[in-house]
């Protein structure tokens, strides 16, 4: 059936439209064409853009295109562009696009808004017509309409060669109004009949989501661009070299593509296409660069003989590539075998690199086998799947369907490539590198196009569990790809989503977040583009300590606060608070600001004296917007060099008017933030996504290179030699550096213990690696160093200078024990090369006397090939066959492919904690001993035999006694059999006491005793464990100088304090044991992602919507913060979503998360539905959520008040009286801030809540009344007449001052303590609409308040960017419910007196909730971060450890505190490596029994 939908609306030309069809659509990842084409072919140093414009530059000519193209032009004509702008349009479009190329009889130009009209046909092309030309101005925006216009005018002109390549562009300002549903449609229409779309979206904030780019342009970045009217012209080169890479004979791509992959190229042509074919793929050669990282090549043809397939690898030349290329055939069949294809290469795709992209070309000129087709789309969408292939498809010629090839890859279209016999060769190979070059990025997610894209505005923290000692890669997997359709279905950047991705268990990690690329301005909502403007702060002291809270809870590397000043006559004494910033690490630049016509002498005396980090900047109101910005950057630019970097903007409202805010200052910040935020929602989606596939990378960690598991190998060659007297020597051969550096060098450790002397080879540049061979060897002069590994001569000469170097005792036998590096880094060639030097050796070492050698290699775990074999003339040649022929063994870690549980002891860790233990609280003269006891294997076996090897060196002797574990005979002392258990009888216990002391060193003896306490113990082998424990201690007590118990799992808990012995405590010792009980199992905390979320927020986006989304699956059980933690976000005015995965989720938990709202939690049953429901349904949920909501009672019903005009009447609101023995005062703020109408408002709501009080001297009795600004002011005094209390209040002045709320706090604390024996209740209320010039002693009027008995009631009238919250809170005394929050005078007017009035009443009834113990006053803590880096006299960038907590450390910049960073929750931070280590490597001065506890 034929489509009419786009041919009906065409002017002049009619068409009979087009089959929209049912072919499914998959859209790639969305990127900017010309900043990102360097990405997609990695390392490049220019694009092809800038490559393309130094050509230009240094021929001062234009970019001209002289290949052949059919092209249509289609220009947004809708009533969404002003006339200048369509203008604008216009002109890019005739006088500088259209004139760029020379076949101009193929090009032609239509208008569009709601149908479509020819402005230029083809064969007529005139710029000034199209000049001349005027449109209706329509409301709508069609963009399906002029797709699929533009498409039939191409595809039915008898005017146009068919075989020359068609492109369609769209210039347009706005999304479509018909849907993206019909857009997808046009697109797929404009596919079928081998139309390329091309879409420019214009000006400053065009209207285009992500998902109608991707579907316009199929996700072909190169295609898809957002240009500002003000670039056109230049923009002009840009656009004309994307559409000549399209063109039939136009140019071609230069560069190369780099990275790792896999690229297999199939063929099936007639012999008429044989030669194209080739000469296809060897300019397709041209553009792959063998280097490192690796690439494979293989070519193939469906035939069948010697010549059909080839594999290549960066060894070999592309001359080798060649020959090869020129003696294959190709088949006689009828039709293309797609299947048949990729059976002939599946093999190598299986056996393919994990880190590396596997691509399959094919390519074909003949007709794809149809007969079965069904079975061959689920053939290739298996096949992807399985085997992580992405499949690309060329169809050379006529007879190629594009729908029937466009299943063969995946229905991507961006894959698919269709192209004549004349055009393959130019535009055909262009987009074969421009997909493959995607490819090897690894970015192509599909775009769902059930929903829009979500533009925000909106802060966003999503959060899922991971723990270390459950990690599940399947769970992994999937959370990841969630987190990647998350990113790439939501509009990032400053003023649309800002967006941070982490993991929790008991901390949170942060995966990545927006705040890592674009820097985070902080700016009152007076000062937005489009916000009201409101009264700002009043004095420059209030704009700094503004400040001072707002970065208090900001977590950034750079904190720079722009402080605009514009009032000469400014007199505060800023010394302290500028100091306090300091303190803080935040840098402060006044930015003075003065008239023209005005002297700037005045302000410039006062700004010079403020003495701040960054110099002042003087610049005149008329300069604010051009130089200012300029000017402001020159200075900021050297400061702002952390990841994360924040710029927080504020002004004192002295001589401030609205227009120098609408006409100069919020067009300065504006710009200030375009200049600096240059990332666009494409480039932060990339760099995002980037972050979470290198994240999981390392959390899969194949790339492993455990040096120390080569060189515990050697060791154990020697230990179990057969000759235990023979000369030891190793050879550790390597190409980088260990991923377990501590371990290494304990490895290392263990070896010159044992008398080995140790050689090493490494090859390749790398510095870290050679710093770590030197360690091993203990000398430089035992490392050999090469360029690569093809350098054998080099290597030969000099492991025989070093061999002649070695003293030797030649009356006994040598043992050479060889390790080889084979992680994932060491390619191929290398290995080949390394066997090849190795078997050069053995030649070399056969001449030799009494020689052995053993050989095995190492990646994640060491492989032994052959142990102590004689090296001699008769048996060399087989020991060199054995090396020659032994296969690399996988890095891969099979325990990745199940969930790690705790069934598995980090035996290691406890090994090591104990380990330090001992070895600083031992006893002199003493033996120190470790009894451990435990029924479960160890994680990692080779780790733990070295932790115990180690500890034995330093006379730590650990006597292991693995319950029902007959394994690891060389590693364990003793094993008791799982029949033994139920013996619990004293001759059971002599037995064991006995056989302990035969391994016991002789005298006394410093002995803890480690038990497993694990959750999943049995109550069998815990019962056992207690009584050997306590029968040993009795028995053995006589010998004991220290003694301790301890119980361990993933932690280490203490049962008896590891002291001196005493005899007297024999009994308490034995009751501890008997008492100790399991450890909780440790469960991923979702409470830990809530309470972030109140950092990651920044309140001066009050427009944006504050969203927390939390997943929790079956992992997550049994926080107890969570119902606290959510219920405050929620009454912060967060917004707080989750979804469950999983059969076993505690629904509770999903629930109370989204205060029991059906509409905010989803619960998904089955895994497979967390990327399809569940990604549909949180997009979904983002779009209704609403921005930030202020505090307002919710169980207060309205109550009729006078409406907000400027005079508020006196209105007597009528509710029931409170009664009961309290004394009350009151507080009014009267401050300057204040309108008039607020002011009476207040007044309103305190006579009005007065007026429903019981008043007597039996009952209330309001103590006094006061206004406050700078000062206070007596209204009443121990009153309890209403009516003069009304008349009182309704004549309190508005004084109009600053704000002091200390001051009137300590007025209502006096008015309370006037008569104490009457033993009432006592209530300040204290009402303002901002925050105080004095924040420390409000808190410390505050706490005096409380220390007297006296309940605080705090009362704020206004938005976020008035109020303080903390220092509220702090008045309230942290007590939620006392502190009540209505953001609007409507809603205070509405709401004031009966939230109030609820309030007072219920402490009347005795529901005061008050905290009868005041918060201490802060004093500065010696061991306070501030203080550490004070006193650690350093310059330039340090760390300093914590005293008090090993798992944090403060970062310092010349001797100033900058932040304070947390190590993983398993990890202490070592001053020694300056990183976060596991903590029995760590060297934490607090010690270890801080982890243990």
């Amino acid at each position: 059936m034929v489509s009419e939908l786009w041919g009906l609306r065409l002017t002049r030309t009619v068409h009979k439209g087009y089959s929209t069809g049912r072919a499914q659509r998959d859209v790639c990842n969305i990127t900017l064409s010309t900043e990102r084409f360097t990405m997609q072919f990695q390392g490049l140093p220019l694009t092809f853009l800038s490559i393309l414009f130094l050509q230009v530059q240094s021929n001062l000519a234009e970019t001209v295109c002289n290949g052949r193209v059919n092209l249509v032009v289609a220009m947004d004509s809708s009533s969404s562009l002003t006339s200048i702008q369509f203008l604008q349009i216009k002109n890019f479009t005739a006088k500088g696009l259209l004139k760029r190329f020379t076949q101009t009889n193929s090009i032609a130009t239509v208008s569009f808004a709601d149908n479509v009209e020819i402005v230029t046909d083809f064969g007529e092309l005139n710029s000034d017509k199209i000049m001349m030309y005027n449109s209706n101005r329509d409301y709508h925006t069609r963009i399906d309409f002029a797709i699929g216009n533009m498409t039939d005018m191409m595809s039915s002109s008898s005017i146009l060669d068919q075989s020359v390549p068609k492109v369609a562009l769209i210039l347009t300002d706005g999304k479509s109004t018909s849907g993206i549903e019909l857009l997808h449609q046009s697109a797929m229409y404009a596919d079928r009949n081998n139309v390329y779309v091309m879409a420019i979206g214009v000006g400053e904030e065009v209207n285009l989501s992500p998902t109608e780019l991707d579907n316009m342009t199929h996700g072909i970045n190169e295609h898809q661009q957002i240009i500002p009217y003000r670039d056109l012209t230049k923009s002009v080169d840009q656009v004309v070299e994307q559409i000549c890479y399209l063109s039939q004979n136009g140019p071609l791509r230069t560069g190369a593509i780099r990275g790792r992959y896999l690229l297999t190229i199939v063929f099936d042509v007639t012999i008429q296409s044989l030669d194209l074919t080739k000469q296809l793929i060897a300019k397709l050669l041209e553009y792959i660069q063998y280097e490192n990282p690796s690439v494979n090549l293989i070519i193939a043809s469906v035939t069948d003989g010697p010549n059909s397939i080839g594999r290549f690898d960066e060894a070999s030349s592309q001359l080798e590539v060649l020959k090869f290329i020129e003696h294959m055939t190709t088949s006689s069949h009828q039709y293309f075998d797609a299947v048949a294809a990729y059976d002939k290469v599946e093999s190598d795709f299986l056996y393919a690199p994990s880190d590396s992209s596997n691509i399959a070309l094919f390519i074909t000129d003949k007709p794809i086998q149809t007969d079965d087709f069904t079975y061959t789309q689920n053939y290739f969408k298996t096949k992807s799947e399985s085997n992580s292939v992405d499949v690309l498809f060329v169809g050379v010629g006529s007879v190629v369907s594009p729908d029937s090839s466009l299943a063969l890859s995946g229905f991507r279209v961006a894959h698919r490539i269709i192209a004549s016999n004349t055009s393959v060769l130019t535009s055909g190979l262009n987009n074969i590198i421009r997909a493959i070059g995607t490819e090897v990025l690894k970015y192509p997610v599909p775009v769902n196009v059930s929903h829009e894209a979500f533009h925000g505005p909106a802060e966003i923290l999503i959060g899922y569990s991971n723990c270390p000692h459950m990690f599940n890669i399947e769970k992994f997997n999937r959370y990841n790809k969630f987190l990647e359709n998350v990113v790439r279905n939501i509009h990032m950047g400053p003023d649309n989503v800002q967006l941070t991705l982490a993991t929790y268990c008991t901390g949170i990690n942060y995966v990545t977040s927006i705040k890592d690329y674009v820097i985070t301005f902080h700016v009152p909502f007076g000062l937005q583009r489009g916000g009201v403007i409101t009264q700002l702060q009043w004095t420059t002291e209030n704009v700094i300590r503004e400040v001072l809270d707002v970065y208090d809870e900001v977590e950034s590397d750079v904190k720079i606060a722009i402080v605009i000043i514009s009032d000469p006559f400014m007199e505060e004494d800023l010394t302290g608070l500028l100091k306090e910033a300091d303190d803080e690490n935040i840098l402060i630049m006044p930015l003075a600001l003065y008239h023209d016509n005005a002297t700037k002498e005045g302000i410039e005396e006062k700004v010079n004296k403020m003495s701040t980090a960054i110099p002042p900047l003087f610049v005149s109101w008329t300069d604010l917007r051009s130089n200012g910005v300029v000017q402001t950057m020159n200075i900021l630019g050297k400061y702002l060099t952390g990841n994360r970097n924040d710029i927080l903007i504020s002004a004192s409202s002295m001589n401030l008017n609205d227009d120098l805010l609408k006409n100069n200052l919020k067009l300065y910040v504006r710009e200030l933030q375009n200049v600096n935020n240059r990332e666009t929602s494409s480039t932060l989606e990339q760099k995002m996504i980037t972050d979470i596939q290198l994240y999981s990378r390392n959390m899969l960690n194949d790339n492993v290179r455990n040096m120390h598991a080569g060189l515990h190998g050697i060791l154990m060659s020697f230990l179990f030699s057969e000759d235990p007297t023979e000369n030891r020597i190793g050879f550790v051969i390597s190409r980088g550096s260990s991923s377990s550096p501590s371990l290494t060098l304990s490895t290392a450790r263990l070896l010159q213990d044992a008398n080995i002397q140790m050689f090493a080879l490494g090859y390749g540049v790398d510095g870290t690696r050679d710093r770590e061979l030197s360690l091993i060897t203990g000398d430089e002069a035992r490392i050999t160093k090469l360029t690569s590994a093809s350098d054998i001569i080099g290597a030969m000469n000099s492991v025989k200078n070093m061999m002649e170097s070695v003293n030797l005792d030649t009356d006994k036998a040598t043992h050479i024990s060889v390790a080889l590096d084979t992680s994932l880094n060491v390619t191929d060639t290398d290995v080949k090369n390394l066997k090849v030097m190795i078997n050069m050796f053995i030649k070399l070492w056969s001449n030799g006397k009494n020689l052995y050698l053993t050989f095995g290699q190492f990646n994640r775990h060491y492989y032994p090939e052959f142990i102590r074999q004689a090296i001699s003339d008769t048996t060399h040649t087989e020991m060199m066959q054995r090396v020659y022929s032994f296969e690399r063994q996988s890095p891969r870690d099979s325990s990745h492919q199940v969930s790690r549980t705790q069934q598995a002891l980090p035996l290691h860790m406890t090994i090591r904690s104990l380990h330090q233990t001992m070895k600083a609280l031992g006893s002199p003269g003493s033996s120190q001993v470790v009894v451990m006891m435990f029924d479960k294997e160890p994680v990692d076996i080779l780790l733990t035999d070295i932790a115990i090897r180690e500890a034995r060196t330093d006379n730590v002797h650990f006597v292991t006694i693995p319950i029902g574990i007959d394994s690891y005979p060389d590693t364990f002392t003793y094993t008791l059999p799982l029949y033994s258990l139920g013996d619990v009888s004293s001759n059971a216990m002599g037995t064991l006491n006995v056989t302990l002391q035969s391994v016991l060193p002789q005298g006394q003896l410093d002995v803890i005793f480690a038990l497993d306490a694990d959750s999943l113990i049995s109550n069998e082998v815990m019962n056992w464990m207690k009584v050997a424990t306590q029968f040993l201690t009795s028995g053995m007590s006589s010998r004991f100088s220290k003694y301790g118990v301890f119980t361990f799992s993933d932690q280490i808990k203490e049962v008896v304090d590891y002291s001196d012995y005493q005899s007297g405590n024999l009994v308490s010792y034995l009751k501890s044991i008997s008492g100790f009980a399991r450890h909780p199992s440790i469960q991923p905390k979702p409470s830990v992602v809530i309470n972030k979320l109140h950092s990651l927020i920044d309140t001066s986006m009050s427009t944006a919507a504050k969203i927390g989304l939390i997943l929790i699956d079956d992992d997550t059980d049994n926080d107890k913060d969570l119902q606290s933690f959510s219920t405050e976000a929620w009454e912060k005015g967060l917004n707080l979503i989750s979804i469950g995965v999983g059969k076993h989720v505690d629904q509770q938990e999903v629930t109370s998360i989204a205060r029991f709202q059906s509409d905010h939690y989803l619960q998904l049953r089955d895994w497979d539905t967390l990327n399809t429901d569940g990604f549909s349904w949180a997009i979904q949920t983002f779009q209704k959520l609403e921005p930030l909501h202020l505090y307002v009672k919710e169980t207060v019903p309205p109550v009729t008040t006078p409406s907000t005009t400027p005079s508020v009447p006196d209105t007597t609101v009528v509710l029931e009286e409170c009664s009961g023995v309290v004394d009350i005062a009151f507080a009014m703020d009267a401050s300057g801030s204040l309108t008039t109408q607020m002011f009476n408002a207040i007044k309103l709501t305190v006579a009005n809540t007065i007026a429903n009080m019981k008043l007597s001297n039996n009952d209330v009795r309001v103590r006094g009344i006061v206004t406050f600004d700078d000062t206070v002011q007596e209204v009443a005094e121990d009153i309890n007449d209403k009516v003069l209390l009304r008349e009182l209040i309704f004549g309190a002045v508005h004084t109009k001052g600053m704000t002091k709320i200390d001051l009137a706090i300590t007025r209502l604390t006096e008015y309370l303590l006037l008569e104490p024996k009457r033993n009432a209740r006592r209530i300040g209320v204290v009402i303002t609409d901002g925050k105080s010039m004095k924040p420390q002693k409000t808190r410390e009027a505050a706490a005096a308040a409380v220390r007297n008995n006296v309940t605080m009631v705090a009362m704020g009238i206004g938005g976020p960017t008035d109020i303080s919250y903390t220092e509220l809170m702090d008045v309230a005394n942290n007590v939620t419910d006392n502190f009540l929050w209505l953001k609007t005078l409507q809603s205070f007017l509405e709401n004031g007196t009966k939230v109030l009035h609820e309030r007072i009443c219920s402490v009347t009834k005795g529901q005061d909730l008050i905290t009868t113990t005041a918060p201490p006053v802060v004093t500065k803590d010696p061991n306070s971060p501030e203080e550490l880096c004070a006193r650690c006299s350093c310059i330039g960038r340090v760390t300093v450890s914590d005293p008090s907590d090993c798992s944090i450390y403060h970062v310092c910049q010349d001797s100033k505190y900058v932040a304070t960073e947390y190590c993983d929750p398993d990890k202490f931070w070592d001053t020694v490596s300056q990183s976060c280590q596991l903590p029995m490597f760590a060297n934490c001065a607090y010690g270890m029994l801080s982890y243990q506890k």
